[in-house]
């Protein structure tokens, strides 16, 4: 294997193989900006910083990674990519907010193993605790019992709900509490959007409950502005006035999210503030509405919202000519005038650089110190003092063998091997696949594809290919009255076009882990409507193909592929995905689902009690087994697991495992 041909950081969280001293300046910028932010606790936001690259390669996204490492624990670390629809980018940013929240406090992990809390965990605690103090010492809970507590909530505010004893009192006694506990919150954030209640429920729920995989999907899928069954809001405890009415078009839902957002701007200013990145901003270039849009929530950001510190990275060519001038002269003004520009390597530097790539590989020390020393090493740096570091790793991998530069298939599959890497622990990203549906495929041959605003605005893609059409949706909650709403929206254009002699159809987008729907919703809408509205779910193979699409096409955008053009990566895309896309102009309404083996005792017990307790550690399921004479390993129970993917997720370490619930709910 060439040590030095991975080039592209994709995952700001999976950095390595670094050089303290590259754009440490940068760093040091970012750090230091954001602890006057933290020292302000809630006071208007500095101006936006913007880190711009001379030319791409030069480390924007690694920079990222390293602020995120510098930051963990003191930031809530919010990674943005670009947002595809102008109409929607509040939902589109507060899904991504919602999903980072979801991730572990380490900046190196995308995936909590047992006993590590989420970002979101950690706040909910900070703030619960804080709240749970002032209200006791305040008098709304005054009472000798409790002060007694009051001094270990002080000085464990996070790991004190560790301790069984104090957690289990505290959910026993918090439907008592929330009365004193919402006013006290209303007192010190009295310009809260949605009520003080609803919040305090929400992550109480989420955090400290005990909750299901499930449940706790629901908590998520309130903050991204979905709408919940009625029993749902109620067993989170959530006031109907905060709730989203199921047919809210999707304009409407986006500033039901910017409040979601700015709610939580002021929920944590006395703890921690948010760090907003936006990467990978080149792609807000192909479109003079797009980069419009993103001036507007970037102006909004810091007009309108506490308590964080927003950077966006760019190469300052596009920068400069293809998205700063379509911003509104107000829009630009948000903007520190100051830019941070990285800066090139120089040859120490990049000696360093290309020593640590050599270990991250396991190369041997003698034989990376020989390949290193060459003299064609130091020729790189004598027309230029300072390179890029990519351009530096690109002469090492060539150099070493076996090396050149990548077709645009070569290119797809290094990203396709990364995607299916990840593609189960992946997120549903609405903005990857209306990009797939309406950029992505553009170069298929016989199909028209346009974006495309329904009446209500559920459908936003439209392919016509003679005298059919298909209008796509990509809605991610699996609420009954929604999709009722949908399949409407579906009927009637199905009804307008027939009276023009057109075939109209409504596919309906799903990710492959995505929740089934209920049975109340697969009988009285999807079936109802099948005529009219059809369910797409590809497979993990297809869904990681479509994330590898979509991250070849942005690298090539950003400029870190130069030997590759957009067109051709368009043009492979549409050669590459042909059969889909025949599938697809040609498919039936969802199939039933293919008949499932029946499961082993030793599986079915498994999933029996997973699904019971929501959560169970490894060392409890192993003594519930042997008590039902089924004693097994941890190799066989992971086995197993095998066969519940979609209802189990298993969290291992070197010694041990957790089991966590994560199967559908049903409307």
């Amino acid at each position: 294997m060439n040590p030095f041909d991975d080039l592209i950081v994709t995952e700001p969280r999976r950095v390595g193989g670094t050089v303290d001293s590259i754009n440490q300046e940068a760093l040091e910028r970012v750090v230091s900006r954001f602890r006057e932010i933290a020292e302000a606790r809630g006071d208007a936001p500095p101006r936006i910083l913007l880190i711009t690259s001379p030319e791409p390669g030069y480390g924007k996204s690694h920079l990222i990674g390293r602020i995120f490492r510098a930051l963990q624990r003191e930031a809530l670390l919010i990674y943005i990519r670009p947002f595809q629809d102008a109409g929607t980018c509040w939902y589109n940013i507060v899904d991504k907010v919602a999903g980072e929240l979801d991730l572990p406090e380490r900046a190196d992990k995308t995936a909590c193993c047992p006993g590590d809390l989420t970002q979101l965990e950690t706040i909910s605690r900070l703030l619960l605790s804080s709240v749970f103090c002032r209200a006791v010492e305040s008098g709304p809970l005054r009472s000798e019992a409790l002060l007694r507590f009051i001094p270990r909530f002080r000085q464990q505010p996070v790991s004190i709900f560790n301790d069984p004893d104090i957690r289990d009192g505290f959910i026993g006694a918090f439907a008592a509490f929330l009365p004193a506990l919402s006013a006290q919150l209303r007192n010190q954030t009295a310009a809260l959007r949605n009520s003080a209640s609803s919040w305090l429920s929400l992550l109480f729920h989420y955090a400290l409950a005990g909750v299901s995989g499930a449940e706790r999907q629901l908590c998520l899928d309130w903050l991204r502005g979905l709408p919940l069954e009625p029993h749902e809001a109620t067993g989170l405890g959530l006031r109907a006035a905060d709730t989203v009415p199921p047919e809210l078009p999707p304009g409407e839902r986006d500033e039901v999210c910017f409040r979601r957002l700015t709610d939580l701007c002021l929920l944590t200013a006395s703890y921690r503030p948010f760090l907003f990145c936006f990467d990978q901003t080149e792609l807000y270039n192909r479109s003079q509405g797009l980069a419009h849009a993103f001036g507007a929530v970037l102006s909004r950001l810091r007009r309108e919202l506490i308590n964080h510190l927003t950077i966006v990275t760019a190469n300052q060519d596009v920068w400069e000519r293809s998205i700063l001038p379509y911003f509104e002269k107000a829009d630009q003004h948000v903007i520190d005038q100051v830019p941070i520009r990285l800066s090139g390597i120089r040859v120490r530097q990049a000696r360093e650089l290309a020593h640590n790539r050599a270990r991250l590989f396991s190369v041997d020390e003698r034989k990376a110190e020989q390949f290193l020393s060459g003299a064609w090493f130091d020729k790189m740096f004598e027309a230029r003092v300072e390179r890029s570091a990519r351009s530096v790793l690109q002469e090492c991998a060539l150099r070493w063998g076996g090396f050149r530069l990548p077709d645009v298939e070569e290119l797809f599959r290094t990203y396709l091997r990364e995607a299916r890497r990840k593609v189960r622990s992946l997120a549903y990203d609405e903005s990857i696949f209306r990009w797939f549906f309406e950029t992505g495929l553009s170069k298929v041959t016989g199909v028209e594809i346009t974006p495309f605003t329904s009446k209500r605005g559920y459908l936003t893609v439209c392919w016509k290919t003679g005298t059919n059409a298909i209008l796509f949706c990509f809605e991610s909650g699996n609420n009954y009255p929604r999709w009722n709403a949908i399949a409407t929206e579906a009927r009637h254009y199905r009804q307008h076009g027939a009276a023009k002699n057109l075939h109209v159809r409504t596919v309906g987008f799903r990710w492959p882990q995505q929740p089934e729907f209920g049975e109340k919703t697969r009988h009285e809408v999807l079936v109802p409507a099948e005529s009219a509205l059809t369910i797409l779910r590809p497979s993990d193979d297809v869904a990681a193909r479509i994330v590898a699409a979509y991250e070849l096409y942005a690298g090539v955008i950003q400029g870190n592929h130069s030997q590759v053009t957009e067109e051709q990566v368009l043009t492979f895309l549409a050669a590459h995905f042909e059969k889909e896309v025949g599938e697809w102009l040609g498919s039936s309404p969802e199939r039933d689902p293919e008949p499932v083996e029946p499961l082993d005792d030793r599986t079915a017990f498994i999933r029996e009690r997973v699904k019971t307790l929501g959560s169970i550690s490894w060392q409890i399921l192993q003594a519930d087994l042997e008590k039902a004479g089924l004693s097994t390993d941890l190799k066989t129970a992971l086995a197993c697991c095998s066969a519940l993917e979609r209802e189990v997720k298993v969290f291992t370490s070197p010694h041990t495992a957790f089991f966590q619930w994560i199967s559908s709910r049903s409307p």
